[in-house]
C-alpha cells in the first residue's frame, strides 16, 4: 500500500532546516503564519546587539538625521522588547552603549539639533538599565563604553542565571558588594578608583584582565584561594611590585591550568614547585615560560617574543623539562631579538648558523613529541618618511545645518523595509567546492654530505619562504609525530601555488599531518582522504596530491 502522507511535519525538522537560515531569512518565515512565529522567536531573540556608539561614530552634517532616526528605532525597540514574553527568550546580550565625556552638541557646534542624538542616547541608557533584570535567563552579558554605577550593578545582582560577563572600555565606579555568581569575568582596558569585586571566587572558573585594572582586580579578590578558577589571563603587568603582586594571587589559584601573561615588565620572583601545579597551558614571554615550565605538566606553550640567541639551547631545555611531553608549541621570531635579515646575508663560510636554523635543528632532539608547532615570522618592517605638514588655515565661517526632526514612538518603523537596520544580513557563500586541483607529489633526494651546509637565499626570499625551503628539502626537519604546522608572516601572503607546493613536499614526509596553515588570514588546509581543502573567500579550495617525481624547484 502507498506510504500515508503526513498531515503535518514535525516541528523539530523544522527547527532543523532553520538551523541553516540567516536571522534575515527567519524573520521573513516567521512572518508565515502564527506557528512559525511562535517557533521562530526563541531563535530570533537569543542573541540581541545594541551599538549605540556606532551611530555616534562618524556623525555628520550629511547623515545625522538618519542616524537619529535609526537610534530613535532603537530605543523603542529596547521598550517593546521588554513587554510581554521576549525577554525570557534573550540569552546572549552585546551592548555597546556611549559613554563620552561631553554631549555631542559640543563637538558638533554646526548641527543646531544634534541634542536629539544625545536625548535618545539617555533614553537608551536609562531603559537599558531599568529593564536589564526583565531578562532572567540571560546567560552572557557583553558591555562596552559604559559606567558600572551603582544602578547598574544592582541590575547585574538580579541576574540569577548569568554565566559570563565581560566588560569592555568601561569606568567601573561601583567595584563593591559579594560578587556576582559568574563562571567568566573579562574586564579589558577598563578603569576604576577602587579594589574590583565583580565576580565570586567560590563559582569563577575563567578570568581575564587586560589594561589599567589588573591591580584593582587582583586587590579585590584578596588573599582568598580560588578553588575553581582553571584558566586566567593578564595583560600590562609592569614594574616589580606588580609583579609579586601577579605571583602571589598565582599562589591562590591551586586548580589553574591555563595561564596567559602578556607584556610583562620587572624582575621574576622564586616559585616553587607547589605554586600552579595543575598548569597544563601557557602563555607568555620567554623568562616566564622559562620559569613556570619545569615540573609542571604542560602540554601546550606560546611564546611571545623570541628568546636571546645566545640562551636558544639553555631555553629549550628548561621548556623541555616539563613532567609530559610538549604537544603544542607556537614560536615567534621577532625584531629587534632576530635580525633575520643580517643573519641570512652571512657568508656561506660563516661557521654562525641563522637562529631559526639552530632552533629547527634542535626542534626534533628537544621536543620529539610535538604534534602542534606554529611559527610566526615578523615580515619586513615597513618605514614611513617625508610628509608634509599642511598647518591650520584660517577657518571658514560655520555654516549651522537648522534642520530638525519630529519623532513619535508610533510611527518609527512606518515604511521601514526588513532590511533596513538590519544587522545580520550575510555575504551569499558558495560552499559547493571546486573542482579539485590536482598537483603533483613533490619529492626531493635526501642531500648528500657535501650538501649539509645551509643555503644562503636569495635576498627576495621572505625569511618565511626560506624557512619552509629547509623543510622540504630536508636540511632541517620536523618532529616525526607533527599534526598540525602552521607558518605565517606579518604582511605577507604566499601565492596559492607555492602553497600548493608546500602541501605536496610535506604530506609525503610526515604522514600524521591533518592541518596546515601558511598565511596570516587564518586560512587553514584540513586532510580529507587524499586531498587537502581550505575555505577562502566565500569558496571552498580542494587539492588532490597525486605522485610525482623528485624535483628541486624552490618556491
Amino acid at each position: 500500500m502507498p506510504a500515508q502522507k503526513a498531515t503535518t511535519l514535525p516541528v523539530e525538522i523544522w527547527l532543523a532546516c532553520w538551523t541553516l537560515c540567516t536571522l534575515q531569512q527567519l524573520r521573513r518565515v516567521s512572518l508565515v503564519c502564527k506557528l512559525f512565529r511562535s517557533l521562530a522567536l526563541p531563535r530570533l531573540f537569543r542573541e540581541q546587539t545594541l551599538n549605540v556608539s556606532a551611530l555616534a561614530w562618524g556623525l555628520g552634517k550629511d547623515n545625522w538625521m538618519d542616524r537619529v532616526r535609526h537610534l530613535h528605532r532603537t530605543a523603542v525597540r529596547l521598550d517593546r522588547l521588554a513587554e510581554g514574553p521576549f525577554p525570557s527568550f534573550v540569552h546572549t546580550w552585546t551592548v555597546t552603549l556611549s559613554r563620552w565625556l561631553m554631549p555631542l552638541s559640543r563637538s558638533h557646534p554646526d548641527i543646531e539639533n544634534i541634542h536629539l542624538f544625545d536625548t535618545l542616547n539617555a533614553r537608551v541608557l536609562r531603559t537599558f538599565v531599568a529593564t536589564l533584570d526583565n531578562y532572567r535567563n540571560l546567560l552572557s552579558l557583553h558591555i562596552e563604553l559604559a559606567t558600572i554605577d551603582a544602578p547598574l550593578r544592582e541590575a547585574l545582582e538580579s541576574l540569577s542565571k548569568l554565566k559570563e560577563l565581560r566588560l569592555r572600555n568601561c569606568h567601573i565606579d561601583d567595584a563593591a558588594g559579594g560578587g556576582l555568581a559568574v563562571d567568566t569575568l573579562e574586564i579589558f582596558q577598563c578603569s576604576a578608583d577602587e579594589p574590583i569585586r565583580l565576580a565570586s571566587r567560590d563559582t569563577l572558573r575563567i578570568l581575564s584582565v587586560n589594561g589599567p585594572a589588573v591591580s584593582s582586580v587582583i586587590a579585590g579578590f584578596g588573599l582568598h584561594v580560588f578553588t575553581k578558577l582553571v584558566s586566567l589571563s593578564v595583560h600590562g603587568m609592569h614594574g616589580t611590585r606588580k609583579g609579586q603582586e601577579l605571583f602571589q594571587f598565582l599562589s591562590q589559584c591551586p586548580q589553574l591550568q591555563s595561564l596567559s601573561i602578556e607584556s610583562f615588565s620587572g624582575s621574576l620572583p622564586i616559585v616553587t614547585s607547589p605554586t600552579i601545579p595543575l598548569l597544563c597551558n601557557l602563555t607568555g614571554p620567554p623568562a616566564v615560560v622559562q620559569l613556570l615550565t619545569p615540573g609542571r605538566p604542560l602540554a601546550t606553550v606560546v611564546i611571545l617574543g623570541a628568546p636571546r640567541r645566545d640562551s636558544l639551547r639553555s631555553f629549550c631545555t628548561d621548556i623541555s623539562r616539563g613532567t609530559v611531553p610538549l604537544q603544542s608549541l607556537t614560536w615567534p621570531f621577532q625584531h629587534p631579538q632576530f635580525d633575520f635579515l643580517e643573519s641570512f646575508m652571512l657568508s656561506s663560510s660563516s661557521t654562525s648558523a641563522p637562529p631559526v636554523f639552530d632552533f629547527l635543528a634542535a626542534l626534533s632532539s628537544f621536543f620529539p613529541e610535538l604534534k602542534e608547532l606554529s611559527l610566526k615570522f615578523p615580515g619586513h618592517m615597513a618605514f614611513r618618511c617625508g610628509g608634509v605638514f599642511h598647518g591650520v588655515s584660517e577657518s571658514a565661517p560655520i555654516v549651522v545645518d537648522r534642520r530638525t526632526l519630529v519623532l513619535d514612538d508610533d510611527k518609527a518603523f512606518t515604511g521601514l523595509s526588513l532590511t533596513d537596520d538590519d544587522v545580520s544580513v550575510e555575504p551569499e557563500r558558495d560552499d559547493a567546492p571546486s573542482a579539485p586541483i590536482i598537483v603533483k607529489e613533490h619529492i626531493n633526494p635526501k642531500p648528500s654530505s657535501s650538501d649539509q651546509e645551509q643555503p644562503v637565499p636569495p635576498f627576495f626570499v621572505s625569511t618565511m619562504e626560506h624557512v619552509l625551503n629547509l623543510i622540504i628539502d630536508d636540511f632541517v626537519s620536523l618532529p616525526p609525530k607533527i599534526e598540525v604546522f602552521r607558518a605565517e608572516e606579518v604582511g605577507s601572503e604566499l601565492p596559492p601555488a607555492n602553497q600548493h607546493k608546500v602541501l605536496t613536499a610535506l604530506v609525503p614526509l610526515y604522514a600524521h599531518l591533518r592541518e596546515i596553515q601558511l598565511d596570516a588570514r587564518d586560512t587553514s588546509w584540513t586532510r580529507n582522504g587524499d586531498s587537502w581543502a581550505r575555505d577562502v573567500a566565500g569558496r571552498r579550495e580542494v587539492v588532490k596530491i597525486v605522485p610525482g617525481e623528485k624535483s628541486g624547484e624552490e618556491l
